[in-house]
């Protein structure tokens, strides 16, 4: 009874975030455009909307810049035009989803290990749209799912401890990960060999105590810390906006600071 229960949120949760990634297609994007695209499932609709428009024509000229090998090969079966990012100059938009969103658009990404192509991307694309269902909003960023951490594999412990003790994230479990996902959540395993990101590079996830005072200062210290590449901790910015898939069958945004009516 319980994996059935399971199930159907699952399922209700993903119909959610398709109507999000669909709004986004069908509202933001424009022939002509460069897109970033990001990882995970909610970027599967994503792609599945932007082909449809394709082939009916209503888009045109669309080429996809990808965050990810899987996301390549997806664009690829599609039929998506697709180019390296060293070939594209600028990046009119970039779409993707999110692990969390509190109500000040902070948003943490990486469950799916891809946090340091879409920290790229986004650092040159001249707008951003995050699509998630209602079930990633949250009050204040930290609890409702781990801050992932791109990391070298050389001296890793070491850096899994020094992040452990950055006074910005206070009292935390940080741990390498193994599997496709943060340990205890779906896709996690106990298998000895540790999951490597695109780049080879490990994933520390860090489970925190309590959600983060400072987001912006937290960022900062992992950004400073030896031995990270990148951190999953996406501040807000007055050029990202976040669509949200609701219940009801709406879907609603923020916008830059605008905080985000959680209900």
């Amino acid at each position: 009874m319980a994996e059935a229960e399971g199930g159907e949120r699952a399922h209700r949760r993903s119909k959610l975030a398709a109507a999000a990634g669909y709004h986004a297609v069908d509202k933001m994007v424009e022939s002509g455009m460069v897109l970033a695209v990001g990882t995970g499932s909610t970027v599967g609709y994503v792609l599945e909307r932007l082909s449809e428009r394709m082939a009916s024509g209503a888009l045109k000229d669309i080429t996809a810049v990808c965050t990810s090998e899987k996301t390549a090969q997806e664009l690829k079966r599609l039929g998506i035009p697709s180019q390296p990012p060293e070939s594209v100059t600028d990046i009119d938009l970039a779409i993707g989803s999110a692990d969390a969103v509190d109500k000040s658009l902070n948003v943490v990404k990486g469950g799916k290990g891809a946090l340091l192509r879409e920290k790229l991307v986004q650092a040159s694309a001249k707008r951003c749209v995050v699509c998630i269902d209602e079930s990633k909003l949250c009050d204040r960023i930290g609890t409702s799912y781990p801050i992932a951490v791109e990391i070298t594999s050389m001296f890793a412990q070491r850096t899994v401890r020094r992040i452990g003790t950055l006074p910005s994230l206070g009292a935390c479990d940080a741990m390498i990960r193994h599997g496709n996902a943060p340990a205890g959540l779906p896709g996690s395993t106990d298998h000895l060999m540790p999951f490597l990101t695109d780049n080879g590079n490990m994933i520390v996830d860090v489970f925190l105590k309590a959600p983060l005072v400072d987001v912006a200062a937290a960022a900062e210290e992992l950004t400073r810390s030896v031995g990270v590449v990148e951190h999953g901790l996406f501040p807000a910015r007055e050029s990202t906006a976040v669509l949200i898939g609701r219940a009801d069958g709406s879907v609603t945004s923020g916008s830059g600071l605008a905080a985000i009516d959680l209900v």
